[in-house]
């Protein structure tokens, strides 16, 4: 599997209870579902990244658990501390689509082709997900619902969205 197809889920911490499970903290605000069981690399950095083989995750209270096979004690699991974590792309999926955190990068225009900039981060907030999108040298935020995010194009690294009055430019129309 070339580096290219792998995407880094965040760096494994501390052990989890004491059959080897390990917590992952996030690169993404979400907790991705991991197709398992699946190749998965460990190491300071891919480039040195060793191949293992991730049996099983589990989204416990909002944190990523990882259980790899030969690694059955919290003495094992914290052998594996401080290591980056990465797994094939098209073995991760979220739940809600907008808050994946490969959207960051995706280019952002209006329904007319306007360029309205890039997302740059995800927040996570009680209600939904919103973007943090950079244009020229300002940013601006917008909440990732249907209502304005009207269609993505993964081929084309591409979002076409709807912004309301004021949100993009600043210049709401005037309230009475």
């Amino acid at each position: 599997m070339s580096a290219q197809n792998r995407q880094r889920l965040g760096v494994l911490t501390r052990s989890f209870g004491l059959q080897g499970g390990i917590r992952c903290a996030l690169d993404s605000v979400a907790v991705p579902q991991i197709s398992t069981p699946c190749i998965a690399w460990i190491g300071y950095s891919e480039s040195f990244a060793e191949e293992r083989r991730l049996a099983l995750t589990e989204n416990h209270s909002g944190s990523l658990i990882c259980y790899f096979d030969g690694v059955a004690s919290r003495n094992a699991a914290d052998a594996l501390a401080d290591h980056a974590l990465w797994v094939e792309a098209d073995r991760i999926r979220f739940d809600d689509q907008y808050s994946d955190s490969r959207l960051v990068g995706y280019r952002v225009r209006d329904e007319q082709g306007n360029d309205l900039g890039v997302i740059v981060g995800i927040l996570g907030t009680r209600a939904q997900y919103v973007w943090t999108i950079a244009f020229e040298d300002r940013e601006w935020m917008m909440p990732a619902v249907e209502e304005f995010v009207r269609e993505i194009r993964v081929e084309e690294k591409l979002i076409v969205a709807r912004p309301i009055p004021g949100m993009f430019d600043g210049e709401a129309d005037e309230v009475r």
